[in-house]
C-alpha cells in the first residue's frame, strides 16, 4: 500500500514538473523566432531583391508552425498542472495544511479542460 504521504509527494513533483515544462514551451519560442527571423533578413541582406519567393513562404509557415507548437506545450502543460492542483487540494482537505485548488480566473479555461 502507498502512502498518503507519497502519494502527495508523488502529485506535487508532478505539478511542479509542468510548471517548469510550461516555461520551456515559452523559452522555446523567443529563441526560435528570432532564429527565423533573423535567418531571413540575413537571406534579404545577402541576396538583396533576388530572394526567391519560397523563402519568404517557408519563412512563414515555420513561424506559424513554431506558434502552434508552443501554444499546444504550453496549453497541455497548463491543463496538466491544473489537473494536479486539483488533485493536491483534495488531497489536503481534510489537513491541518490545506492547499488553495487552481484559480477560476479564466473561464476560457474551463471550456479547454472541458475533455477531462
Amino acid at each position: 500500500m502507498i502512502s498518503d504521504e507519497k502519494i502527495f509527494d508523488f502529485v506535487a513533483m508532478r505539478a511542479n514538473q509542468t510548471s517548469n515544462d510550461t516555461d520551456t514551451g515559452l523559452k522555446l519560442f523567443f529563441p526560435m523566432y528570432s532564429a527565423i527571423l533573423g535567418g531571413s533578413i540575413w537571406l534579404t541582406d545577402k541576396l538583396e531583391d533576388s530572394v526567391p519567393a519560397k523563402y519568404k513562404y517557408l519563412s512563414d509557415a515555420l513561424v506559424i508552425l513554431l506558434t502552434v507548437e508552443c501554444c499546444y506545450i504550453v496549453l497541455d502543460n497548463l491543463r496538466a498542472w491544473w489537473g494536479y492542483r486539483k488533485q493536491l487540494s483534495e488531497l489536503t482537505k481534510d489537513s491541518s495544511h490545506q492547499l488553495a485548488g487552481p484559480t477560476r480566473v479564466v473561464r476560457l479555461w474551463k471550456l479547454l479542460c472541458a475533455w477531462e
